[in-house]
């Protein structure tokens, strides 16, 4: 995937263009309509069909299509940290022969765990079946033969599906769910895991960071009450509009979570089930140097050397404390 023009896409709206080449590939750019004459904000190339980014635009929105195909074709995006929490936790291929993606979404992650286990079987479940259709697209244009996708009716019920599983990955999805969700459908997963199975929770903003960065860009607003940080939310955040509630919040992800709490969720309290494991390989002795290596070098340089230098310093006095989760918790 080409980048032509990279710049902060608006968030008003966007007129796009959709150009094939003489190699086969699409350029598409964006243009935002907020000024008399159209201006191009966004530019990049993509090997998808035209049908394809059509079916993104509907589930996506404009704003968000070049990052939802970034993350299947950039290998710098997901590829980069599922490789490097596969790698880092020891995790063989060769012995990995049944995998879940649960909340697999339009089914990046999917068709990343596809290519780094051809020979295992992957399967995605996800609530919302126009995001499924879309996922299935994906999979054949790739011709991925290794893949399959099942509906979820429900956020506290697995569907019925085989088991059990050498690997389920949660990308970006436990800070979703409500506390009540978390509490009855996590045992659940953890009952679909092999013996010796692992668990890969990635992309989950952590709890205590001291800057909340997925939804509301505040400060220290992670340390407060939860009355009080709904409050700050609503009255000091860009980022949340309209009139939302506390629950609705807690839904997009304003609390995240933590390496204790997603195992004692995953064991329903039974802590001694489940092993996080610890991080090791080429430059990588933590969890700072795991995060380092798996988070997205299109991030700003400089939020990411913070991030490593609070983790860094976290660590000596015995914390945790980085931008996102990125671990293994293996079943013992």
């Amino acid at each position: 995937m080409h980048f032509l023009r990279l710049r902060k896409i608006p968030n008003g709206p966007l007129r796009i263009e959709i150009q094939s080449t003489a190699e086969g590939t699409r350029i598409v750019k964006l243009f935002s309509s907020e000024m008399q004459a159209p201006s191009l904000v966004h530019e990049f190339e993509t090997k998808y069909t035209v049908e394809l980014i059509e079916a993104l635009l509907k589930t996506h929105g404009a704003a968000s299509l070049w990052d939802e195909i970034r993350r299947d074709e950039d290998p710098t995006h997901i590829r980069r940290r599922l490789g490097a929490l596969i790698e880092a936790h020891g995790i063989v291929p060769s012995k990995t022969h049944r995998i879940l993606d649960f909340g697999c979404g339009a089914g990046a992650s999917t068709l990343n765990l596809s290519r780094f286990f051809p020979s295992a079987e992957v399967i995605g479940i996800e609530p919302q079946r126009q995001m499924i259709e879309v996922a299935r697209k994906r999979a054949d244009f790739w011709e991925l033969s290794n893949i399959s996708f099942l509906p979820s009716e429900s956020d506290t019920k697995l569907p019925e599906v085989r088991g059990p599983f050498d690997l389920i990955l949660l990308n970006a999805v436990y800070e979703h769910l409500l506390p009540d969700e978390r509490r009855l459908l996590l045992p659940q997963l953890w009952r679909a895991l092999r013996p010796q199975g692992i668990v890969i929770i990635t992309a989950t903003p952590h709890r205590y960071y001291p800057f909340e960065i997925h939804s509301t860009s505040l400060p220290l607003i992670n340390y407060l009450p939860d009355s009080l940080a709904f409050h700050c939310a609503k009255k000091f955040s860009r980022r949340v509009c309209g009139d939302p509630t506390w629950e609705s919040l807690l839904k997009g992800g304003i609390r995240g979570g933590t390496p204790r709490g997603v195992l004692a969720h995953l064991t329903a309290g039974n802590l001694q089930e489940g092993e996080i494991l610890v991080p090791r390989g080429e430059n990588i002795k933590d969890s700072v140097d795991l995060w380092w290596s798996a988070t997205d070098p299109l991030r700003s340089k400089f939020q990411r050397r913070v991030a490593f230098v609070i983790g860094k310093i976290g660590g000596i006095f015995g914390l945790e404390l980085l931008p996102s989760l990125e671990m293994a918790i293996r079943k013992v």
